[in-house]
């Protein structure tokens, strides 16, 4: 089941389904595999070595990687950085006019849509986004050991 809808990308954008086209699950489902996969590789890689003590060579790495659980997401907080993900890389890139300048109101609106996605990554990883206690709820735990990471939010 996807994390996010066409449902919430309204929610943003009023007009966002009245632009010749009347779904943009392919898109969604993009932007939440960019999403996943930079929570996984950068994200609870950094996480992960706060939490459990784990050096930086290549097979604590691979530890680290083996170990997560993406059921162990809050995946609630990861709708919107979704949505703006979808519209910034992939819904306006794709309603762009090919032009010298770039300067379209859909080129716009990426660039905006980009410094969103920032905004909420920040946002995001001051919240409770993994169990790590594995106790299947978000707690103060969980908040302290995802605030203290690092997160690279440009992919």
């Amino acid at each position: 089941m996807s994390i996010a809808t066409n449902a919430d990308l309204l929610k943003f954008r009023a007009d966002i389904l009245e632009h010749g086209v009347s779904l943009w699950s392919s898109q969604l489902t993009m932007a939440e595999a960019d999403v996943l996969e930079l929570i996984k590789t950068e994200w609870f890689v950094e996480a992960a070595k706060g939490v459990y003590g784990y050096g930086l060579g290549m097979s604590d790495y691979q530890t680290i990687i083996n170990s997560y659980d993406q059921a162990k997401l809050n995946t609630v907080l990861l709708v919107n950085i979704i949505c703006y993900r979808a519209m910034a890389w992939y819904i306006y890139p794709s309603l762009t006019r090919d032009t010298d300048d770039g300067n379209d109101a859909f080129s716009r609106r990426a660039e905006r849509y980009k410094a969103f996605y920032d905004g909420e990554w920040e946002r995001v990883k001051k919240m409770e986004l993994y169990d790590f206690s594995g106790d299947s709820v978000f707690s103060a735990f969980d908040r302290a050991n995802t605030h203290r990471t690092v997160m690279v939010v440009r992919a």
